[in-house]
């Protein structure tokens, strides 16, 4: 029996290396916008800033350096503290997700929600009546069983 044409058909193998090709083109890029000292998470951003900032803020306490050792610390130490937390992870999460995170659960009704709303059970109702009566139920079937 002779093999048919369609049978001779071998698939076609595509590939697509635009990812590939753009990659170099946007890694290290804010919009669009590479900063001058390289690329960084924004973590490692605020980190740097901050630190900065808490540092500047803070100098009255600890800068009685000598000479330019205080410009030192303020340039420095973001720097160390940023070029540390490179590759941070929490839970396999960025530390910004991670923090994000954190603030859900600290703001989340501590019994969760319901349509939208906080869930909080109904207060007990404790029975106030004078008196309880208790019976006892018959077996299933009708009948009631002889006590001996």
């Amino acid at each position: 029996m002779e093999a048919t044409r369609a049978d001779r058909v071998e698939p076609i193998v595509c590939r697509s290396y635009t990812f590939a090709r753009r990659y170099p083109l946007v890694i290290g890029k804010i919009s669009g916008w590479a900063p001058l000292w390289g690329p960084a998470t924004p973590t490692q951003y605020a980190i740097g800033v901050g630190g900065a900032l808490l540092l500047l803020w803070t100098m009255r306490l600890w800068g009685h350096l000598p000479g330019p050792a205080n410009l030192l610390v303020i340039v420095g130490v973001p720097f160390g503290l940023a070029w540390a937390v490179r590759a941070a992870r929490f839970e396999h999460r960025a530390p910004a997700r991670a923090l994000l995170g954190l603030l859900t659960l600290l703001t989340t009704p501590p019994k969760g929600r319901v349509n939208g709303r906080a869930y909080f059970e109904p207060r007990p109702h404790p029975l106030r009546g004078s008196r309880i009566f208790v019976t006892e139920l018959p077996p299933p079937g009708g009948r009631r069983r002889r006590r001996g």
